[in-house]
């Protein structure tokens, strides 16, 4: 909510003026339901300070191959480092699977492609789910943090 000064008095009070001062700035936060390969493109050279992916933009292209691996989750990570700012991030949380290719990559893939891009994992990947290996849990979400 945003106050502003009675309409009776004639200018702001000083307590007023601190209302103003203190308004959060506009969020500069985009969701984004299109195609991520083409906005990304669109976008400048070092713009963006996060990029997040929610279970979606690694799957635009789900093609492989044994040389190059993952192509999708590889040119997203090229893309992504292209308009990240230096320091920024990119934060991955995403359904995972067992193989090495496909919609359900498993979180190797992930970090090897991401990182063949030129981003880094912040911090290892820990292969346990409420103190069982990740592999056996049922349900796997794969949450990862990447660093340009």
């Amino acid at each position: 909510m945003i106050r502003r000064p009675p309409r009776s008095t004639p200018k702001p009070s000083s307590a007023a003026s601190d209302v103003y001062k203190r308004q959060p700035p506009p969020s500069a936060c985009t969701m984004l339901v299109a195609d991520a390969f083409k906005w990304l493109a669109d976008l400048e050279e070092e713009s963006i300070d996060v990029v997040f992916d929610i279970c979606a933009v690694h799957l635009f292209d789900i093609t492989s191959d044994s040389e190059i691996g993952n192509y999708g989750l590889l040119n997203i990570g090229k893309l992504v480092h292209r308009v990240l700012k230096k320091g920024g991030r990119m934060i991955i949380s995403s359904d995972a699977g067992d193989l090495d290719h496909g919609e359900f990559s498993n979180a190797e893939t992930f970090i090897k492609m991401i990182e063949k891009s030129g981003l880094k994992l912040t911090s290892p990947f820990d292969y346990t789910v409420d103190d069982d290996t990740f592999y056996s849990h049922p349900y796997k979400v794969v949450s990862l943090v990447f660093e340009k």
